[in-house]
């Protein structure tokens, strides 16, 4: 439902956007329009940061459990 920015803060992500897989590493960002399916997954651990055009709650779905799937305890709204 909204458009996505991710920034690789630390460490190193692969995400695949529409079926391709891309490494991500500092520095490195992917913009996922809306309604595209979007995977993203490390073997190392990373950092990374969310820009949205708006917040949407539930919006997020995570197949592993040690995610929590409270908002609260992954991210942080910037309320301007």
């Amino acid at each position: 439902e909204k458009e996505e920015t991710f920034q690789v803060l630390m460490g190193e992500l692969e995400a695949e956007v529409c079926e391709k897989v891309t490494v991500l590493k500092p520095g490195d960002s992917v913009t996922i329009d809306r309604g595209a399916p979007h995977a993203f997954w490390t073997q190392t651990g990373m950092i990374m940061e969310e820009i949205s055009t708006t917040h949407i709650k539930g919006d997020s779905i995570y197949e592993d459990e040690n995610i929590s799937s409270d908002p609260t305890h992954r991210k942080t709204e910037l309320v301007l």
